[in-house]
């Protein structure tokens, strides 16, 4: 990247919405945001980061220049990240299940929550339970999340009953 962008002014609720989706995407990869947002091209970074572009495409009525500002990169950059991931989700049903869960939290922040307290309460879950998650988030992510908050209520119910 040459030089930093000059953002627009009276554009903050922009890239509030673009940081609390970058802020979601860094949180599921396991990256600090100033990492996925650095000049960094390896592979744990650029792909956070192209799926954080690909969200903020899908959840926004931001242009592409207006994206690109909130990223400070170029906006032929947002076009081939968006390409890019839509490819990829296409292909590699791990990344598709990553980027499906950060959609149903940006759409949801509750999900969120449901998930981060379901992994502190059941720290290993078995293999064929993980699969079928999979496999609900990939039919009906905004059913399946409804299911992991309907089932996190009703495990903390019998919690608290037994105690």
């Amino acid at each position: 990247m040459t030089a930093a962008r000059k953002r627009p002014p009276a554009q903050t609720q922009r890239w509030s919405e673009c940081g609390r989706i970058c802020a979601i995407v860094a949180e599921e990869f396991g990256i600090a945001v100033a990492e996925m947002l650095s000049e960094r091209r390896d592979l744990r970074t650029a792909t956070p980061r192209m799926v954080a572009m690909y969200l903020a495409h899908r959840a926004t009525n931001f242009s592409l220049t207006r994206l690109g500002w909130a990223f400070e990169r170029d906006h032929t950059t947002i076009l081939h990240a968006v390409n890019t991931i839509k490819e990829r989700i296409g292909r590699d049903p791990d990344l598709r299940f990553q980027v499906d869960r950060c959609e149903s939290a940006v759409r949801d922040p509750a999900v969120l929550a449901a998930e981060r307290a379901v992994a502190r309460c059941a720290p290993s879950i078995d293999s064929e339970i993980d699969e079928l998650a999979r496999q609900a988030f990939s039919l009906d992510p905004i059913g399946a999340a409804g299911a992991v908050r309907d089932g996190l209520r009703a495990f903390l119910a019998t919690k608290e009953d037994a105690a």
